[in-house]
Parts: structure tokens; C-alpha cells; sequence
């Protein structure tokens, strides 16, 4: 057993410094480039396999890779990636099976451990979704238009790791990611600043052609059955209609499609993504635990009534991913 070989904070820090070492190797000046969505990064490969129920590297013949991820969101993957998912400061937290190809990372993930076969090194690819798109080296690649945003995003997320910046980001006090759209016959009305200050994100895997999906209430530690929560409720409501039914509520115990959203735990007092996973169709909303519990109603956020109310707020189908 050879153990983790190196703090999972430097396969952080490489992996990003591996990234902006090879845009600056290729930008000459002349061209923009676009950052690929493949995270595996073939030229950081290690010897051995990955043991999926410690994390630690077996000394064998195998291959292993160590690639960030995001808490709350689902990868899918070109072939087979049995491994597992570690914590930031690399506890172990989830086994991945030899026959998975897709999952969603819990909330308190950030790094995965994959354990990789000679032949699948050149052809191995993951990145964020549900649905495989074709393959990409890892990397940049000169691009005909401006940086896309994935590369700038992935900038700013670099400078921010090495310069310890915190910021709410570029929706905070705006309607995106929500839309205010007419539902029956109630006309469009404005979004609540409350709600613009606090929903940052909001996004909607597997969701159906000619529906709307409307967050309702995000719990914040409210007190139900004994539990405090922090998930969230979400309507499926067809176009030209006024509402549909809950395909998530906050507290609903008894549904095992509900099950991670009734048990979803925060990830921060600060910046959180909350991730309602059904099987079919997963939601993911950022929200700003803080500037909740510093209202007037501090252990939740409520778009029905109140000064969260915003009775035609849905979240904007450009974030919708079928």
C-alpha cells in the first residue's frame, strides 16, 4: 500500500496551475482559447490503483488519477472509473463501483480518486452533466471568438484559490438565475431583492420540454419532525398553467425520490448548493446562507409570502439541461 503520496491541497493547486501553465505555453498573443470541459488531465497520472473503501493507492499494476470536482453535481465519464470520492482535506467519503460511469457528488466532495487501465489513459474523459458529450483532450485550444466563460471562469477561480478572495459572484442582486414568467392567468411580477440578494444559482438536470420549475422555499435549519432542514421545494408546472405538483419538498420523509433533499445538509453558513437529486431529474440551487439567517426569518426563505414574495419566479430554462 503506498498511501496518499501527497496532500490532496497540492493535487488542488496543480491541477489549477496545470491549467494556466498550459494556456500560457500556447498563447502567442494572436489567438483567444477556450478551456476543454474534459477535467482528466493525463500527463498527472500516478502508479496504482485506488482502494475505493479508504482512498489510499494500492501498489499493483493500475493507474489512478486525482481530479477536482464540485460539491452537488453530477459527472459523467467515457468508461468505467472505479475509485473514490474524497473530502477536501482528503477524508474519504464515498465508494465508486467499478461498473459506474455517472454520479453526483455529495455535498462535502471535492476531489475523486480514479483508478484507470494503459488503455484507457488516452481515451479517459469526465466532465460536469448528464449526458456524454464527444471527446476533448484536456486543456486549451484556440478558440474563433471571445474566451468562452468556462475558461474565465476557471481564471477566476484560480486567482481566487491563491489569493483567497471570497465574492458572491456576478447574479447577486439580479433576476438570472430566475425569470419571472406569467403562470395561468397571473401576469409576470417582479422578483423580491430578497430573492435576487440570496438565489446566486439555479439549475435543472433531465427536465422536460414545455415546463417551468419554480423554487418555492429554501429551509435554512426550519425545525420539522423533530429535524432541521435545509433543502429545498420545487414545483413542475407545464407552460400555460398556474402550478403543478411538488416533484421536491423540503420535509417530505416519506418519499424515497425526496430523500437526499429532505436529509441535504449545509455545506456553508455562507455560499451553499443545495442539490435535490430524484434520480430522473436533479435540481442544484446556490444559495447565501448568511444573508437569510440575517432576515427577519432567518431559518428560511419563502417565495410564496412575505418579502421573499415573488409568485412567478421560476428558474430561467436557459438553465434547463434535458
Amino acid at each position: 500500500m503506498i498511501g496518499n503520496f501527497r496532500s490532496p491541497f497540492d493535487d488542488t493547486a496543480l491541477n489549477k496551475l496545470n491549467l494556466i501553465s498550459n494556456f500560457v505555453d500556447q498563447f502567442d498573443g494572436t489567438r483567444l482559447y477556450e478551456v476543454s470541459y474534459n477535467l482528466f488531465n493525463k500527463e498527472t497520472v500516478g502508479n496504482g490503483s485506488v482502494d475505493g473503501d479508504t482512498g489510499d493507492i494500492n501498489d499493483d499494476g493500475f493507474r489512478h488519477a486525482v481530479i477536482e470536482v464540485k460539491p452537488n453535481t453530477p459527472y459523467v465519464m467515457t468508461s468505467k472509473g472505479r475509485g473514490a470520492l474524497l473530502t477536501a482535506t482528503g477524508e474519504h467519503v464515498q465508494k465508486i463501483l467499478s461498473s459506474t460511469t455517472s454520479f453526483v457528488t455529495p455535498s462535502n466532495v471535492h476531489l475523486y480518486k480514479v483508478t484507470l487501465g494503459s488503455a484507457q489513459i488516452d481515451t479517459f474523459m469526465i466532465h460536469e452533466g448528464t449526458v456524454l458529450k464527444p471527446y476533448k483532450p484536456w486543456g486549451v485550444e484556440p478558440s474563433p471568438l471571445l474566451f468562452d466563460q468556462d475558461f474565465l471562469d476557471e481564471v477566476n477561480d484560480a486567482r481566487e484559490y491563491f489569493e483567497n478572495v471570497d465574492a458572491l459572484g456576478l447574479n447577486y442582486g439580479k433576476d438570472f438565475p430566475l425569470k419571472s414568467v406569467a403562470l395561468g392567468s397571473t401576469t409576470q411580477e417582479p422578483i423580491a431583492q430578497r430573492v435576487k440578494n440570496i438565489v446566486l444559482d439555479a439549475k435543472v438536470y433531465g427536465a422536460k420540454t414545455g415546463y417551468y420549475y419554480r423554487v418555492d422555499f429554501v429551509a435554512n435549519g426550519f425545525v420539522t419532525s423533530g429535524k432541521a432542514r435545509y433543502g429545498i421545494n420545487v414545483r413542475e408546472i407545464p407552460v400555460g398553467s398556474a402550478t403543478g405538483p411538488y416533484i421536491f419538498k423540503y420535509d417530505d420523509d416519506a418519499s424515497p425520490e425526496n430523500h437526499q433533499n429532505a436529509n441535504v445538509q449545509k455545506l456553508s453558513d455562507g455560499i451553499d448548493t443545495i442539490i435535490a437529486d430524484g434520480g430522473d431529474i436533479i435540481v442544484s440551487v446556490t444559495v447565501d446562507r448568511a444573508a437569510i439567517s440575517e432576515s427577519s426569518n432567518p431559518t428560511f426563505l419563502n417565495l410564496n409570502s412575505g418579502a421573499g414574495s415573488s409568485p412567478t419566479a421560476v428558474i430561467d430554462p436557459v438553465n434547463h439541461f434535458f
